[in-house]
């Protein structure tokens, strides 16, 4: 326990919510500091507090959370699987922050029982715990900073909750294995939002996907977001391939077809006007390019992933030089408060310095009055008697002066 640490505990029981940075402490590990960003990471929109600049509510935390967790869990990857490819890393980077993830760790650390909503929003949308741990991460992001972030997800989640090990060896990114499918087998696939609705008595929208794989119908899911209705149509797409040799054939037979129609595409008839040996000389192009299309699927079938992945690196590093950022401007801070102390330091001396040298010449002062004053005592001088003018004469002259007088 740091120095800080200690004077947060000595002031927990003057503080006015006493019980809640109990219960946070109990998930966090540490104390908040600003307990108002918690407050709202815990509260879900379905009782979100109306003031004037909109809703109240842990959604734009959540926002923020999404994005520093991806970069939190990437960090710690790629610490401990320093041998591992760009593609392990992001499979199983989407393992860890799943929403069922995300949701099985909010009930295992007891932050579910923090959360405020409404119940029937609970019923009907099970992600609102993970929601919440997103935006908890965001709070503390803002409260502590990334470093903060990176200590509680490792030291209170994945050392304590999750084995990466057995995480990346059971990997279960549905939609990255139907992509990984498609592209080996050379098939068309495509994933189609069909519908966005909210269901009654909840707050929180469900979108309808339907998925595609050589133009058939394969499989259509709901989900709280386009990536888990994506995600769950997939994995019952694979499930219906696996057990279902009969619709297998049925894909394969539509990929042949494609494959032949643009073949005999390829092959029209030749335009009027064209002399024979211009023909000729084409015939060996649309020879190509009754291949090309296979090879053009499949690298545009891997386009959005690898887009993503750029997208995912240009957020990382965004995130990156904003926490230098911050880092750089908490240093400037540290040291204009250093400056400060240390010029108030001055003014505390230059004023010790000033009360000193009063003080002496104060001293000074009074010694040379009490010096200055007639000393009354034993010791002192008495003063002289004064002389009369008239002096007596003695007693015989006197005589003599009236014997001759006589």
């Amino acid at each position: 326990m740091n120095l800080i640490d200690i004077i947060d505990r000595i002031k927990l029981p003057f503080r006015k919510d006493r019980e809640l940075y109990k219960r946070l402490h109990h998930v966090l590990g540490f104390y908040p500091h600003n307990i108002k960003l918690y407050r709202t990471a815990l509260r879900h929109r379905s009782v979100s507090l109306h003031g004037e600049k909109g809703d109240l509510n842990n959604e734009r935390l959540e926002f923020l959370g999404d994005s520093v967790l991806d970069t939190v869990v990437s960090h710690i990857l790629y610490r401990h699987f320093d041998d591992k490819s760009e593609g392990f890393l992001t499979q199983t980077r989407s393992a860890i922050v799943s929403r069922e993830s995300l949701g099985q760790l909010a009930e295992e650390i007891g932050l579910s029982r923090l959360v405020q909503s409404q119940a029937k929003a609970q019923f009907h949308n099970n992600y609102i715990p993970g929601n919440a741990f997103e935006a908890l991460i965001g709070a503390v992001y803002l409260d502590r900073g990334y470093g903060a972030c990176v200590r509680f997800v490792k030291r209170r989640i994945i050392s304590r909750l999750i084995n990466l090990d057995h995480v990346a060896q059971n990997e279960t990114n549905h939609k990255s294995r139907l992509i990984e499918w498609t592209q080996r087998m050379r098939y068309d696939y495509e994933f189609r939002i069909v519908d966005q609705r909210i269901e009654p008595g909840g707050s929180s929208p469900v979108f309808s996907t339907l998925l595609f794989v050589e133009g058939i119908e394969c499989a259509r899911a709901n989900g709280y977001s386009k990536r888990e209705s994506q995600q769950e149509a997939a994995k019952a797409a694979l499930a219906l391939i696996g057990r279902n040799k009969t619709f297998a054939r049925r894909i394969a037979e539509a990929a042949a077809r494609r494959t032949k129609d643009n073949a005999a595409k390829a092959d029209k008839p030749k335009q009027k006007g064209v002399p024979p040996q211009a023909q000729q000389k084409k015939q060996p192009a649309k020879q190509a390019a009754a291949v090309q299309p296979a090879a053009q699927r499949e690298s545009q079938a891997a386009t959005p992933e690898k887009k993503a992945a750029t997208r995912e690196s240009q957020a990382a590093a965004r995130e990156k030089q904003a926490t230098q950022r911050e880092s750089q401007a908490a240093q400037r801070e540290n040291q204009a408060a250093q400056r400060d102390n240390q010029a108030a330091q001055r003014e505390k001396q230059a004023a010790a310095k000033q009360a000193a040298a009063a003080a002496k010449q104060n001293t000074e002062t009074q010694a040379t009055a009490q010096n200055a004053e007639p000393v009354q005592g034993e010791g002192a001088a008495k003063p002289k008697r004064r002389r009369s003018r008239h002096r007596r004469k003695p007693a015989a002259q006197g005589e003599a002066a009236t014997s001759q007088a006589n």
